[in-house]
């Protein structure tokens, strides 16, 4: 393969160790570079058809840092025990997903979707017997202004910047 991607020139190999039968060229030149995937790129490359020894070079690990930043993005407030915890829980995680894409699926046709149905559809009308008039749905609410619910803000846009 090597020598395919060299064209007819003839590659010189030295032999990495004395285990190892694999052999590399020593013009490294001719050779693409290797691919460097972030830990958040490698989730995006599991659905595609990447081999799983491109994209799972190394043992993956989620740092605290990391868990932090998902949390702030999430909104959560957690405790320092907490994000020890779901950092090892993540790594896991993506340990478990590194197995899976180590099996040869390369025989199973590709599955979207298993129903066999598509396109399934009704009309969009509105039922007058099923309809809660405003004045029932709001009596309830705590804050209302001009006929709607008043919620508190959840998506703090300066913050969210921050993090991105």
């Amino acid at each position: 393969m090597l020598a395919g991607m060299a064209g007819t020139k003839k590659l010189e190999t030295t032999k990495i160790s004395q285990e190892s039968n694999e052999n590399i060229p020593t013009n490294f030149r001719i050779l693409p570079p290797k691919p460097k995937f972030s830990k958040y790129e490698i989730f995006y490359h599991l659905s595609t058809k990447i081999p799983a020894k491109i994209v799972f070079v190394h043992k993956v690990t989620v740092s605290a840092d990391e868990v932090k930043k998902i949390a702030k993005l999430a909104n959560l407030k957690l405790e320092n025990n907490q994000v020890d915890l779901f950092a090892g829980q993540f790594t896991q995680t993506v340990d478990v997903i590194n197995q899976l894409n180590e099996i040869d699926t390369s025989d199973i046709p590709t599955t979207y979707q298993v129903t066999g149905l598509s396109n399934i559809t009704r009309e969009d009308v509105v039922d007058p017997a099923r309809v809660l008039p405003q004045h029932i749905a709001l009596r309830e609410a705590k804050l209302v202004s001009n006929g709607f619910f008043v919620v508190p803000r959840i998506i703090d846009t300066d913050t969210t910047e921050e993090v991105i």
